[in-house]
């Protein structure tokens, strides 16, 4: 992939930024990504953009812990035999609550940060490609 079309992805998710949930916020999990087996979960740490660890709370169970929670907008739930789907499911808020704006800023940070080292690496190419003209 050429540094253009990076530019060109980042340029895409920053206009629809995956949400992130703080710590403690209560979030509807579904287990398998299936809407018919939702159950509430609590957020306890902040993985990446749109990426949590929940505590799930089964009526008449345990909690169950699970990792690497995705977003039910992430574009791997497509795919409904993804392992990270089957596996994990995925958590969206609650009905009738969406994301703040601030629960989209992890994301906007890690796209720019991106953003950076991709235009970092282009001026360094074009550095040295500069160099090497001159000798």
């Amino acid at each position: 992939m050429s540094y253009r079309e990076m530019l060109d992805q980042i340029k895409a998710q920053k206009a629809n930024p995956l949400p992130t949930p703080p710590v403690s916020m209560t979030v509807q999990w579904f287990e398998r990504n299936e809407t018919e087996r939702c159950y509430a979960a609590i957020v306890t740490f902040q993985e990446g953009p749109g990426r949590v660890k929940l505590c799930i709370l089964k009526p008449n169970g345990h909690p169950m812990h699970k990792e690497g929670v995705l977003h039910r907008s992430d574009p791997v739930h497509a795919n409904k035999h993804n392992t990270a789907t089957m596996r994990n499911g995925a958590w969206d808020y609650r009905s009738g609550e969406g994301p703040l704006k601030s629960h989209r800023e992890l994301h906007l940070k890690e796209l720019e940060r991106r953003e950076a080292a991709i235009l970092k690496a282009m001026n360094d190419e074009q550095d040295m490609v500069g160099q090497n003209a001159e000798k």
